[in-house]
């Protein structure tokens, strides 16, 4: 019984000096794939990215819609033998309704569809870049995407 009660303490100690898990501050983004197509001759695209956020608030209230996500496209130009920034779009992530992650620990992967990320048919060579930005106004780290060949 004595040998019982000192390995419970033992255990407790143990348990009471490990140190829980980082919940980071700023929201962290992983680049993930992006796919392309055309849908009626439009260029059509999902942009997948993983998140983390530690304090689970990253979403925008859907009745106070925010921009919260930066895109930047860039293009290859030939020209210049470098990629070149095509676009800026701003856009609001909302929060999925009757849901409240505040002040929790969130993680999982967004996918942001969208169109016109580029000048012309001719541009074979893509990239981007993004972010976010959390209610409390904490930048998200800038994500850049390797280069994406179209084949179309």
């Amino acid at each position: 019984m004595r040998k019982l009660v000192i390995f419970t303490i033992l255990v407790l100690i143990v348990c009471s000096c490990a140190k829980a898990p980082d919940k980071p501050s700023a929201p962290v983004l992983t680049y993930k794939s992006f796919l392309a197509w055309k849908v009626n001759g439009k260029d059509t695209s999902n942009l997948i990215f993983h998140f983390v956020d530690g304090d689970g608030n990253l979403f925008v209230d859907p009745t106070n819609v925010k921009p919260n996500f930066v895109l930047i496209s860039y293009y290859y130009n030939n020209g210049t033998k470098s990629m070149v920034q095509y676009n800026v779009t701003s856009s609001a992530i909302t929060q999925p309704p009757k849901t409240n992650y505040q002040g929790q620990l969130i993680q999982g992967d967004i996918l942001y569809p969208s169109s016109q990320y580029r000048s012309a048919d001719s541009v074979k060579i893509v990239q981007f870049s993004f972010f976010m930005v959390d209610n409390n106004n904490t930048k998200s780290n800038v994500v850049t995407t390797p280069t994406i060949q179209l084949n179309y």
